[in-house]
């Protein structure tokens, strides 16, 4: 895992002194994704930055930026290639040799062959950017799922690329406004979607995209998508058997193709069915020398470190458990600068002690982020197929369960995450599907936004969130299939990958997820809904799938994850920096929200109601970032 930066101008705007100390101010700010060792390259008009975390050929030939023999293309790439070794056969066969043994120079010569056609060639994780001396143009790609982040810019004359924010705002002059659009969907979705940021004029590479951009050009181009998920009218599986066969398939193929590394490999273990998967397959391919990793919690209800310990001993797998290191608040005063913009899930304080007690150990781990995604494992797509048939019901027995699902919210009925769905899901019975998962997944939805908004942001209140959601999933097919894939494009991306990316580079940790293998993901997006999901069971395939090879505790128990007591940390340990932060003055001065909205959820969770919680923490990591970003900007990362 790596870090990379760049930039393309019309002309020599800089000399080759300053050039190269804008480089290496850039990749300064992203040492922590790569302290092995960093490069820089640098041409009249543009130039190139690396800074390397070593995991596949640890040796010199395999540094970066990496250059052809003829110096006309240069390289600069994150992440991993896992069909690096059948790729290098097949330009072997064409005559093609190689100075290194990892996977850097094949995805050199692979551009060299193939062109802006080499994403599609790849199964792996990935950012990367080439350069062409001769044509003198920039080609960027990233990962189908957005594994590996990559931003972009171009400001005062310059394209300007990197892997964090953080790296372009190092460069001098670079305009740093907040996009106030961006925001106004962070407050939805606790993420904002790609290919917007939080800043103005400065963009994320969308997932399953590619663009080449020409020195001199006044406008960013359109990036090009290079693959998109599978028409779900293909069927991959006709029964049960056929699909859990093939899962269990695909998924060892994945695992075994991601254990390629020359460092040390461990697996975060939450205790549940996903990740539980996962260090059964690795077990198989490392019986002796697999470590596992878990973050427990205080609370009964929240911890599943005891799960993870039943796994372990089941397997004879050697077990790590840790708790969230340090003051919760100092963690959080801490977050703007390790995500460069607002990310609204509490799971980032867990995930970073996580990430940090496994790099004690290893320096590469395997997650099993994506399942849910993949295999509907998420309450909502329970929800919305309950919705679905729970709509015939007549008019006024609707009526009646949606007053008594306010009246729940209303008297604190909400705390258990089953009780808020079946509440959320009483709410919007007689509603279109589409909007129904909208509102389902919004945290502020379009009625709440105009009690809270003021100011400028008032003006966004005709961009109706739930519209673009409704149309973003329309199409043919099954709701929670349609649903699924709306989160493998966006969620996953903007809000799960983002947050282990991070938490992961931020102790210099590579993580793999098998799950988003997008060979595996288009096998699951041709098994019906009728496998997948089976009445109310979610994720039936991989419990069929394992049955017999994981204790039945970890097939039948209810998903946890790494759920923090976010409430009772708002109420306690986050009350001083919550209460400053969203103080009536505070958001009177901001100009952006209602000081009486927010004062009013304040009282309500200090009083001990939990409804509002993901809305107050929304709302402290948007003033976070504020601060961090645009009133006093870092001088680092």
């Amino acid at each position: 895992m790596c870090g990379i930066a760049g930039y393309l101008s019309p002309s020599p705007i800089i000399d080759a002194g300053e050039s190269d100390a804008r480089l290496q101010a850039m990749v300064a700010r992203l040492r922590h994704r790569g302290p092995d060792a960093n490069g820089i390259w640098s041409a009249p008009s543009a130039g190139l930055a690396h800074t390397r975390l070593k995991v596949i050929d640890l040796t010199e030939a395999a540094a970066q930026p990496m250059s052809d023999q003829t110096g006309r293309f240069h390289l600069v790439f994150n992440g991993e290639i896992y069909n690096f070794k059948e790729l290098r056969k097949e330009l072997e066969s064409e005559g093609r040799t190689f100075r290194s043994d990892g996977d850097t120079e094949v995805l050199l010569q692979a551009y060299m062959r193939w062109g802006d056609r080499t994403p599609e060639r790849l199964v792996g994780m990935f950012a990367f950017a080439v350069y062409d001396f001769k044509e003198e143009k920039i080609f960027l790609a990233r990962d189908r799922f957005g594994e590996k982040p990559l931003f972009y810019t171009l400001q005062n004359g310059a394209f300007l690329f990197s892997s964090e924010i953080k790296a372009l705002l190092a460069w001098p002059g670079l305009r740093r406004r907040p996009n106030m659009q961006g925001l106004h969907r962070f407050l939805t979705y606790q993420y904002i979607p790609p290919p917007q940021t939080a800043f103005e004029d400065i963009y994320a590479m969308a997932p399953s995209c590619c663009l080449t951009i020409e020195k001199g050009a006044t406008v960013l181009p359109e990036p090009t998508r290079y693959w998109r998920l599978p028409n779900h009218s293909i069927t991959t599986a006709r029964t049960t058997e056929e699909a859990a066969e093939g899962l269990l398939d695909h998924l060892a193929r994945a695992v075994k193709r991601q254990s390629v590394s020359d460092v040390s490999l461990g697996v975060l273990l939450s205790g549940g069915l996903d990740s539980g998967t996962i260090t059964y397959l690795l077990h198989k391919i490392f019986p002796e020398q697999l470590s596992a990793f878990t973050i427990g919690f205080p609370s009964k209800e929240l911890d599943e470190s005891i799960f993870a310990k039943a796994i372990c001993k089941d397997l004879s797998v050697e077990h790590y458990i840790g708790s969230v290191q340090g003051a919760v608040q100092d963690t959080v005063a801490h977050l703007a600068k390790i995500f460069d913009e607002p990310l609204a899930d509490p799971a980032t304080i867990p995930s970073l002690s996580l990430m940090g007690l496994v790099r004690g150990n290893v320096t590469v781990a395997m997650s099993g982020d994506g399942c849910d995604e993949v295999l509907l494992g998420y309450a909502r797509y329970v929800g919305c197929k309950l919705a679905s048939a729970l709509d015939f019901l007549p008019l006024n027995v609707r009526q009646m369960a949606i007053r008594s699902a306010y009246w729940l919210e209303k008297n604190g009925m909400s705390k258990a995450r089953a009780a808020r769905y079946a509440i959320r899901l009483a709410k919007e019975l007689g509603t279109a599907d589409e909007f129904r998962y909208a509102n389902m997944i919004s945290f502020f939805n379009d009625s709440d936004r105009d009690g809270l908004y003021s100011g400028d942001m008032r003006s966004f209140m005709d961009i109706k969130i739930a519209e673009e959601i409704s149309e973003k999933m329309s199409g043919d097919g099954d709701i929670m299939t349609r649903a699924s894939q709306f989160d493998l494009e966006n969620y996953v991306p903007g809000a799960l990958m983002t947050k282990t990316d991070r938490t992961a580079m931020a102790h210099s940790l590579e993580v793999r997820c098998p799950f988003l293998d997008h060979e595996l993901v288009e096998f699951c997006c041709g098994i019906p809904e009728r496998i997948r999901l089976p009445g109310t069971s979610p994720k039936a395939v991989l419990v069929n799938a394992m049955d017999g090879r994981l204790p039945d505790s970890i097939l039948t128990r209810d998903k946890v994850g790494l759920t923090p007591p976010l409430a009772e940390w708002l109420r306690n340990e986050l009350w001083d920096l919550t209460n400053d932060q969203l103080s009536e003055d505070r958001v009177r001065s901001r100009g952006i929200f209602k000081p009486e909205a927010v004062q009013s959820m304040l009282s309500e969770l200090r009083r001990g109601e939990n409804r509002h919680q993901y809305k107050i923490w929304s709302l402290l990591q948007l003033e976070q970032w504020y601060s961090t970003w645009i009133d006093e900007p870092v001088a680092s990362g």
